[in-house]
């Protein structure tokens, strides 16, 4: 993403992070794990269906995508070769 304020918020992460392990290099990859189990896990079923979700609205997606273009039978014919 280029959107500055994405990108601000990354560099200052990275910025935050390089400097913890700089002053704090013990201390640092502990705060880290025990924050990273304060961030709740999502269940399993959840994963699979958001991807289930995800796969299904793509196919949709492009399915009506090509009926709309079959309906359109000046790209249809052009795309068949027709000229008129």
């Amino acid at each position: 993403m280029k959107d500055p304020r994405v990108v601000t918020l990354q560099v200052t992460s990275l910025a935050i992070l390089a400097v913890s392990l700089a002053f704090y290099p013990a201390k640092t990859p502990e705060v880290l794990k025990s924050a990273w189990n304060l961030i709740p896990k999502p269940p399993m079923w959840a994963v699979k269906f958001s991807a289930y979700l995800a796969t299904v609205e793509t196919i949709l997606g492009y399915t009506v995508r090509a009926e709309s273009r079959f309906c359109n039978t000046d790209l249809t014919n052009q795309l068949d070769g027709y000229n008129q």
